[in-house]
């Protein structure tokens, strides 16, 4: 699993080089590019309008979607809610394949990457007629052949961009919300059996009182508050509380990333697998919405990845696990804590 990982990363290098090797060298530019199909009939695929069924082939595997009530289902992960956007994504860039040139003379598939491909496309139209296209890459190019036919031919790399993405990188999954650091209230860590908090109290200025220690204003939709801030240790108020330490937390707190899903209906085994079956840690964000509400949202945090950049977690219990930054959910952590927790240690 973890080969396939780097190999998919490679072939996202790989693409991303091939990318800029053409715009330096000018291979691609809007004079030379040559629809596939006036240049060569054997790369034109269906159109897209008509195609009911997408199936396409990586180092992740195969993915198969079909389109029912103008919806596409991977069928597969037929639970998992795709990003419709990719799909037609896909479709679109099949259908507008970029041949450069053809190649007539070769003395192997192999140094295309076509003799075994790991990508492939293929495309079904609602009369059953198929439309299959192997793409290959290598330092310096991306090429496709169509099945059937020993042609190759160097095209752009926007199809094969497309479909090195894996089920987790196309699924629509829940996001942290994104608010406002005014907008927040609080934040509780939950670790160790121990519960840290930092909370902000806010009351409305009466325009006149001055502003005791530690406190300051604060306008939100045009009323302007007096806010100061309060440290907990479980539920009890503490005797201090460092400002800085508040500051950071509420920093990380406005942008605390979701990088992918990993499982989007998570079986209890893989709860207990990824850590989330008894989270390490719990993390419990309350914050204004817009309409004054206040609302409260929860992450637990799992194990760390194998290459020690995200904590696997699960947002308001919603059954889904994601992959999400170490760095920051360590600094919201260490800083709510008071130096308690330490790169997501409790000391």
């Amino acid at each position: 699993m973890k080969n396939k990982s780097l190999l998919k990363v490679l072939a996202i290098v790989a693409v991303a080089l091939i990318v800029c090797y053409m715009l330096i060298n000018g291979i691609i530019n809007n004079r030379s590019r040559t629809s596939a199909a006036k240049l060569e009939s054997e790369l034109t695929v269906t159109d897209a309008s008509d195609t009911v069924k997408l199936i396409y082939t990586n180092l992740s595997g195969t993915l198969s979607f079909e389109k029912e009530d103008k919806k596409w289902y991977c069928l597969e992960y037929p639970d998992w809610p795709i990003v419709q956007s990719h799909i037609s994504s896909i479709i679109s860039s099949a259908e507008n394949i970029v041949a450069i040139r053809a190649l007539n003379e070769y003395e192997s598939l192999e140094e295309f990457g076509l003799e075994n491909p790991d990508f492939s496309v293929e495309l079904i139209d609602k009369n059953s007629n198929s439309t299959v296209v192997y793409l290959g890459i290598t330092r310096s190019a991306c090429y496709a052949m169509a099945e059937g036919n020993d042609r190759v031919f160097v095209i752009g790399a926007d199809l094969i961009s497309e479909v090195v993405n894996g089920i987790q990188d196309i699924v629509k999954y829940d996001n942290f919300p994104t608010v406002t650091e005014k907008r927040i209230t609080s934040i509780t860590v939950e670790i160790g059996g121990k519960s840290y908090a930092i909370v902000k109290n806010r009351t409305e200025y009466d325009g006149e009182s001055e502003l005791k220690e530690g406190q300051e204003k604060e306008s939100i939709s045009d009323i302007i508050y007096v806010i100061d801030y309060e440290w907990q240790i479980d539920g009890v108020k503490q005797s201090s509380v460092n400002v800085n330490n508040a500051a950071t937390a509420w920093k990380y707190l406005t942008y605390v990333p979701f990088d992918k899903c990993i499982s989007y209906v998570a079986t209890d085994d893989k709860m207990q697998a990824y850590g989330l079956a008894e989270p390490y840690a719990t993390l419990t964000m309350t914050y204004m919405s817009v309409d004054g509400d206040i609302i409260s949202t929860k992450l637990d945090i799992g194990n760390v990845t194998s290459d020690g950049e995200y904590y696997y977690a699960e947002l308001d219990d919603n059954g889904s696990i994601v992959i999400t930054d170490f760095d920051i959910i360590n600094q919201i952590m260490n800083s709510t804590s008071h130096g308690a927790i330490v790169d997501g240690k409790h000391l």
